[in-house]
C-alpha cells in the first residue's frame, strides 16, 4: 500500500474524530446564541433537546450504515463529504435546514 495514502487516510481519520468531538460538544455552549439566531421567543426544553439530540440520532443511523459502507471501501471519503455537506447546511439561519445539517453531520460521525 502506498505510504502517502496511509498518511492521508490517517489525517482524514484524525480530522473526522476532532470534528465528531467538536460537533457533539459545542452545541450545548451555543444554545443561547441559537435561540437568538432562530428567533425563538421562549426558551423551551424541546428546542434545546432537538438541537443536541438530532446529531446523535444521525450518528445512530450512520453507525447502522457503516457496515454497508465497508463493502465499497469508501467510508472515509463519504464521511468527509457528509461533514462538508452538513456543515454547509448549518450556515443557514433556517431552523429546519440547520436540523437537517446536524443530522447529515451526525451520519458522518456515525460512519
Amino acid at each position: 500500500m502506498n505510504k502517502n495514502w496511509i498518511i492521508c487516510a490517517g489525517l482524514s481519520l484524525n480530522i473526522g474524530t476532532l470534528t465528531y468531538a467538536f460537533t457533539a460538544n459545542c452545541m450545548n455552549d451555543a444554545l443561547d446564541t441559537m435561540i437568538l439566531v432562530f428567533g425563538i421567543t421562549t426558551d423551551t426544553p424541546i428546542f434545546k433537546a432537538t438541537l443536541t439530540t438530532v446529531y446523535y440520532v444521525g450518528c445512530l443511523f450512520g453507525a447502522i450504515l457503516s457496515k454497508w459502507m465497508e463493502r465499497y471501501h469508501r467510508s472515509i471519503v463519504c464521511v468527509d463529504l457528509l461533514f462538508c455537506i452538513g456543515s454547509a447546511l448549518m450556515i443557514f439561519d433556517n431552523f429546519s435546514i440547520f436540523i437537517m445539517g446536524r443530522f447529515i453531520t451526525g451520519l458522518g460521525g456515525g460512519i
